[in-house]
């Protein structure tokens, strides 16, 4: 099955009345792009980013920091992040707008810092174990 086809069948579990049921469609979500290498047509990643958008304001935080990353996750795997954020900026709290910006333009650094520092501490581990 097309993995486009799978994000559009979890799609209508945004609005399950169970909030772990909507936390865990986000989740998903997430997985699915992580693994996910071809880019969608344009227009669907603003209608699932559409969709998604009310939970931002649901009443629990899991499920609204699931959206935020979720959205995040979306813009990133599109390939136009930030087009594609100052599109929807009219429907983010400034705070949450300034959050993912900044998010998107340091997603790179943060990557780099990250492996350098997981190369360093799995030598520092080699070093350790061989010692033993």
């Amino acid at each position: 099955m097309e993995t486009k086809l799978y994000i559009e069948l979890i799609m209508p579990s945004f609005k399950d009345i169970n909030w772990h049921i909507r936390e865990e469609s986000l989740l998903l979500i997430q997985s699915i792009l992580s693994t996910e290498r071809r880019k969608f047509p344009t227009d669907f990643y603003h209608q699932v980013i559409e969709n998604i958008l009310e939970l931002l304001d649901d009443s629990k935080p899991k499920v609204k920091n699931a959206a935020r990353e979720t959205i995040l996750d979306l813009l990133k795997h599109s390939g136009q992040a930030i087009a594609m954020l100052n599109e929807i900026k009219e429907f983010l709290e400034l705070e949450l707008y300034e959050y993912m910006l900044q998010r998107l333009e340091n997603a790179g650094s943060f990557a780099e810092s990250y492996a350098r520092y997981l190369s360093v501490n799995e030598n520092e581990s080699r070093v350790y174990c061989s010692s033993i």
